[in-house]
């Protein structure tokens, strides 16, 4: 199957499985699994969970459930971000903050 023929949700699939194949030493990921159904979702975080061990990963979301899959090292920092202003950062979620959160793990 060629990539014109894939449909968006495809091909965003793609984009991501390259970037994660690709060995930098810095992800910078932006609401990473927006268009993804559900098991693909879970497929992507827990390959980006194992990528995190060795590669910096800063990790945009407004998705809580995401967010909280990736919070599981005490070296993930989360910064919450309200009209452009980090507003709180934390070493875990916290659930009561809205807005963009940010989860910066850097582990290498």
């Amino acid at each position: 199957m060629l990539l014109r023929e894939c449909s968006g949700g495809q091909k965003h699939l793609i984009y991501i499985l390259r970037e994660l194949a690709a060995e930098r030493p810095i992800l910078l990921l932006d609401e990473l699994l927006c268009g993804l159904d559900t098991e693909r979702q879970a497929r992507v975080l827990g390959m980006l969970r194992e990528r995190k061990s060795r590669t910096a990963v800063l990790y945009i979301t407004t998705d809580l459930h995401s967010l909280s899959v990736m919070c599981s090292d005490s070296k993930d920092q989360v910064l919450y971000m309200h009209e452009g202003t980090i507003t709180e950062r934390s070493a875990s979620l916290n659930l009561q903050q809205l807005g963009c959160m940010v989860l910066v793990s850097i582990e290498n």
